[in-house]
């Protein structure tokens, strides 16, 4: 297990239910304003629920080249899309874009086993790290040794899958992921989502 990794279990409870309430609260808001469900409506057409039973995780990952720091967030969400979970990572180095999406990838995965989930989706619009994850063919040298990790740490569960999705069908971990806080020093659960993600949601809730 990543060194350092750790979840304030303690508020889950509480997490749940003020993203819950901040949902229903936004939701007449986000109808009144977004009301065409069709295939053509970017914001309605990108996220898939599982079926009932299986969680999803969706992820993202942040780089700063500067400092060398890779960041992330993901998300939980059950069949109806209802947030069960939302997690920061904590700040970690990175010696590239590739290996911090890898290395969330991994962060995603270890959280949820720690949450106590056996039957998962994982998605990720990072296609060389899944590519990696899945084949091993052609991965490259730098998350190689990360990739073969990942694939144990999918074999915790009763059922897993890690499989690689548009941007589009990725938009709550991706917006999630541009308010990544710096000079965390454990991993947090939000309680309560940032207004500029809850439309994402109500779509999800709404697909």
């Amino acid at each position: 297990m990543t060194p350092g990794f750790g979840v304030r279990l303690q508020t889950l409870e509480d997490a749940v239910v003020t993203i819950r309430a901040d949902l229903t609260a936004h939701r007449a808001e986000f109808a009144a304003f977004h009301t065409d469900p069709s295939p053509t409506n970017a914001l309605f057409a990108m996220w898939c629920p599982p079926p009932t039973g299986i969680v999803k995780c969706n992820f993202d990952a942040s780089f700063c080249q500067q400092s060398l720091q890779g960041g992330g967030r993901a998300i939980f969400q059950d069949f109806r899309g209802e947030v069960l979970h939302a997690v920061i990572f904590c700040p970690f180095h990175a010696a590239s874009p590739l290996e911090a999406e890898a290395l969330v990838c991994q962060r995603a995965i270890l959280c949820a086993f720690q949450l106590g989930f056996s039957c998962l989706w994982f998605e990720s619009d990072a296609k060389v790290v899944v590519n990696g994850v899945l084949s091993g063919v052609h991965c490259p040298s730098e998350i190689a040794s990360l990739c073969y990790d990942i694939q144990l740490d999918l074999r915790r569960f009763s059922s897993a899958t890690l499989t690689h999705v548009r941007r589009s069908s990725n938009m709550v971990a991706h917006a999630l992921v541009a308010l990544s806080k710096l000079g965390l020093e454990s991993n947090q659960m939000l309680t309560s989502l940032p207004p500029s993600v809850i439309p994402f949601v109500v779509a999800d809730v709404r697909s």
